[in-house]
């Protein structure tokens, strides 16, 4: 813009100097030889100064007349500015003028910016966290004048309090489990806070809006770091006993379907036994597989005496 006021003024100083060339301020007298003055072809010195004077009055217009425009870029909005006050007039963005000297137009970026934070802050159990906050906000186009008027500009402390203040207060809502498993219900409540307009909200950040929140880089203190640990070990060890446990009692129940399917075929053998006549069967089973070769001892017993052990090999005898 500054090139293009500069060529203005040039093409103006350029123009003014060739349309006052042909004009004649005064000319200079010569003595005509009969004791009178006539005017002579040569322009008088102080005629071309009248001429320097005249244009440098063109350059110095146009000078003060080109102050007046500016341009206002996408994502910008401009502020009219009457001697360091606003005057709540606003041009937006493309080519503007304002009458110089006396107003001037201050330029307030609404465009999407990012601020980061490192906050210290407890949990809802009082342990320290230490936790990473991001925000992506934009000055609200409505409210360039007001903010203009109230920070000059100069906001980026406000916006640090601000941000310190609720995601502390936000972080003691929550547990550190609740932080680590629930990390985007953390980062609304803080934009909803920061973005809270109540006269005990946050007004100090009336003329931004905060767009997105983010929580990154949650620290907790070493001891607190050591006891999660210790109990995911713990539950670790938990879930193995438990295990072998269930392996142990696994093999019970198969040893009892075991022992049912056992206790089964026996009592099916004994009941089919029964039905082929009883001892009688089981004896001529016996003989069927009989070798031939006598044990060296023989148990025998009656229904209704006690056992008798035979030396089978004396009887032989």
């Amino acid at each position: 813009m500054i090139g293009i006021k500069f060529l203005v003024v040039a093409v103006i100083a350029i123009v003014s100097w060739m349309a006052l060339k042909p004009i004649r301020f005064n000319y200079r007298m010569t003595p005509d030889g009969a004791g009178g003055m006539k005017k002579s072809d040569k322009l008088d010195p102080t005629v071309k100064g009248n001429r320097i004077v005249a244009v440098l009055l063109f350059i110095v217009i146009a000078i003060i007349v080109v102050q007046g425009f500016g341009t206002i870029k996408q994502g910008y909005e401009g502020v009219v500015v009457k001697l360091d006050r606003a005057t709540g007039d606003v041009k937006g963005p493309g080519l503007y003028w304002v009458t110089p000297i006396v107003y001037k137009v201050v330029s307030i970026d609404t465009r999407l910016d990012e601020r980061e934070r490192t906050i210290e802050a407890a949990t809802s159990d009082q342990q320290d966290v230490a936790m990473k906050v991001t925000i992506n906000y934009r000055v609200d186009p409505g409210q360039v004048v007001f903010l203009y008027s109230e920070y000059q500009r100069n906001y980026d402390s406000i916006i640090d309090k601000a941000i310190d203040q609720w995601a502390k207060d936000s972080s003691g809502h929550y547990t550190p489990q609740e932080m680590l498993t629930n990390r985007s219900a953390l980062a609304s409540e803080i934009k909803a806070a920061l973005n809270n307009r109540d006269p005990e909200g946050a007004p100090q950040l009336a003329p931004f809006t905060i767009v997105t929140v983010n929580i990154d880089n949650l620290t907790f203190s070493a001891a607190y770091t050591q006891s999660i640990e210790d109990k995911q070990v713990a539950e670790q060890d938990a879930l193995k006993e438990e295990n072998v446990l269930r392996q142990v009692e696994l093999q019970a129940q198969q040893e009892l379907a075991r022992a049912k399917v056992e206790a089964e075929k026996i009592r099916i053998q004994a009941e089919a036994i029964t039905a082929q006549g009883g001892s009688e069967y089981v004896m001529l089973q016996l003989i069927q597989q009989w070798d031939g070769s006598f044990p060296a001892n023989l148990v025998m017993g009656g229904d209704g005496g006690p056992f008798q052990i035979l030396d089978v090999g004396n009887m032989g005898k």
